[in-house]
């Protein structure tokens, strides 16, 4: 099983996990060399199929995730242990059975994944997402409502579009998408200047399962 992760910093993986996050966008090094042109596409089992004007397949983009798969949600361990109690997380593989961890939670501090998720195995995260469906667009065709399934909220006091970092501080824009190109551009969700230079990204929509 793969794993995913959410910056929690803006409150990505609690919005995955309230269900009101339903989309990811990502960039992939497939679609880098990708240019403008007419083509259409199609869903194939390793990611999709980009088809030239005469119908003819001129690509094959190769995505990270897949259509059906599930991926498990990627937290520290200390994230799980003091929001989820000790019981989660505290599992390991015995002759392939996922087992209840018998050693105490100060040995799962010493390891890497206490603080750092990108080190968490995939197989002890409680929560899982699985892919729904994939899309190829260039990341400013977003919409006002897939703004909304990535995270971003309205606020009826504001009478505007916010989003939230771990700092409880709200970030208020306008329109749902200015308030997605300010959250693309922060460090952990895309990078500064990524709404401006307007890539082509991978649309993954999915759901969350447990």
């Amino acid at each position: 099983m793969q794993k995913i992760s959410f910056c929690e910093r803006y409150m990505l993986t609690t919005a995955v996990l309230k269900r009101f996050k339903t989309n990811t966008r990502r960039l992939e090094k497939e679609l880098e060399n990708l240019e403008e042109g007419n083509f259409c596409f199609s869903r194939h089992k390793n990611g999709i199929l980009l088809y030239g004007e005469k119908g003819s397949v001129i690509e094959t983009i190769k995505t990270r995730y897949k259509i059906g798969e599930i991926v498990a949600v990627a937290q520290s361990y200390e994230d799980i242990y003091h929001h989820g109690g000790p019981e989660y997380g505290s599992y390991e593989l015995v002759n392939n059975y996922r087992r209840l961890h018998i050693r105490p939670w100060k040995d799962i501090t010493q390891q890497a994944g206490w603080l750092n998720k990108m080190f968490v195995r995939p197989d002890l995260m409680p929560h899982q997402i699985q892919i729904t469906d994939i899309n190829i667009e260039r990341l400013q065709d977003i919409t006002d409502d897939d703004c909304l399934k990535e995270g971003i909220e309205y606020s009826k006091y504001e009478r505007n579009w916010f989003y939230t970092n771990d700092k409880n501080t709200e970030f208020h824009a306008p329109t749902p998408r200015e308030a997605f190109a300010a959250l693309i551009n922060r460090p952990g969700v895309g990078r500064k200047g990524l709404w401006e230079e307007n890539p082509f990204v991978v649309v993954y929509s999915f759901k969350l399962l447990k």
